[in-house]
């Protein structure tokens, strides 16, 4: 936030208050609407953003789990622990590498990404009778890691992979969290080791932290009235939007 423009500031509040909402109605879309509002519009670096999301989410579920016990279900996620964190480090230095060479490529990943995740918004998802073999998440959470390090949005496999899931939703969140909380620690390591935190991603968490309280706390006091299946469909069309115009610019 430091030597840049009052509109920057602005068009980057605007984002992550539109992403919160986002976040508050689908459960895990913050990164990716955040991710791709301000590469679509091109107002600071994918890593910084990145970088930002990782901040925001440690708050986010630091704030939760001072709040809330783990539940003893929650052990189900542990096959894709391992995987995840190896993840984790392979995306965080492919997007060292794709930072420093090809621009474009990343932001073709970045935008499919985006537009994988808004296909799961709408899709149905069928729940199974029993939990996945741990195959099943330690590849999930490979691939979710690989996406967590790379754009800090760990979300999209792993969400699909836990809601078919015959489990509690609490549980499903709590896994999720947990998940994302332990991707996010190694990732922000990661990033100052490698000298590619940036004090700019610092302030912008500061003001990311009350905006993501504020809106999220509105949404439960004022919620859109308009049926749930229809605000996911509204969440995606955002996400295609505005993955398509990432795909198109780098083509």
């Amino acid at each position: 936030m430091f030597g840049q423009s009052l509109s920057t500031v602005v068009a980057m509040a605007l984002c992550l208050v539109l992403a919160t909402y986002v976040q508050s109605v689908t459960g895990f879309a913050f990164g990716l609407v955040f991710l791709g509002l301000v590469s679509v519009f091109d107002l600071v670096p994918i890593s910084e953003a990145a970088n930002v999301i990782t901040l925001t989410s440690l708050v986010q579920a630091f704030v939760y789990f001072r709040q809330q016990p783990l539940l003893p279900d929650v052990k189900v996620i542990r096959p894709a622990i391992v995987p995840s964190l190896v993840g984790v480090a392979a995306g965080a230095f492919f997007l060292l590498w794709l930072s420093g060479n090809d621009m474009y490529l990343l932001r073709l990943f970045l935008g499919s990404a985006i537009i994988a995740s808004a296909i799961s918004l709408v899709v149905h998802v069928r729940h199974r009778r029993q939990i996945d073999k741990p195959g099943v998440f330690a590849l999930t959470g490979l691939v979710s890691g690989i996406m967590g390090g790379m754009f800090s949005t760990a979300g999209p496999p792993l969400v699909y992979v836990m809601y078919r899931q015959p489990l509690q939703p609490e549980v499903i969140r709590q896994c999720l969290l947990l998940m994302f909380a332990i991707g996010q620690v190694l990732r922000l390591l990661m990033v100052i080791m490698t000298s590619q935190f940036q004090t700019e991603s610092l302030a912008y968490a500061v003001l990311a932290v009350p905006l993501v309280y504020l809106v999220t706390h509105a949404n439960r006091r004022f919620p859109l009235r308009m049926s749930h299946r229809n605000t996911l469909r509204l969440a995606a069309i955002l996400l295609m939007a505005s993955g398509s115009a990432l795909v198109m610019s780098s083509l």
